[in-house]
C-alpha cells in the first residue's frame, strides 16, 4: 500500500493522504469471494445484531444516528433518560489478538476453510 497526498504540499500528515493498495487483482478479486462467502456464513449464523451497521449491506450510520435520534426524542416526550456510549475503534485492527480471535470464530461455528483462508490472509 502506498499513500498518495491529497494536496500539493510538500509536507503533509498520514490523514491528509489516501492509501492506495498495491495488490494484484487476483488477489482482490479472492478477497471479495472470501467476503461473499463469510457474509453468507454471518448472515446464517444470525452473529450480527440488527443494530450493527458495519460488514453489513444495506445499513450505514446514517441509519443509525436517524434510530439514535428517535430514541432520544421518545426519551424526551416520555420524560425519561437516554444513554449512548460510543467507541472509537480505529486503530484496533492493528492490535487485534489473532489467537483470540481463530478461538472465537472456532467457538462461534466458522467453516474451517473460512477460518484457514482468514489465518493465512492476516499472518501472510
Amino acid at each position: 500500500m502506498i499513500l498518495l497526498p491529497k494536496t500539493k504540499c510538500s509536507t503533509v500528515s498520514v490523514e491528509d493522504t489516501r492509501p492506495i493498495s498495491l495488490l494484484p487483482c487476483f488477489s482482490k478479486l479472492y478477497e471479495k469471494c472470501f467476503l461473499v462467502h463469510f457474509r453468507i456464513w454471518v448472515q446464517d449464523a444470525g452473529i450480527l445484531p440488527d443494530e450493527q451497521t458495519g460488514f453489513r449491506q444495506g445499513h450505514n450510520m446514517a441509519v443509525q444516528i436517524v434510530s439514535i435520534i428517535d430514541q432520544i426524542g421518545q426519551s424526551l416526550n416520555q420524560n425519561t433518560a437516554a444513554a449512548a456510549l460510543f467507541v472509537d475503534f480505529k486503530a484496533a485492527f492493528n492490535q487485534l489478538w489473532y489467537k483470540g480471535l481463530w478461538l472465537k470464530l472456532r467457538r462461534l461455528g466458522c467453516p474451517l476453510h473460512l477460518l484457514a483462508w482468514l489465518r493465512s490472509y492476516l499472518k501472510n
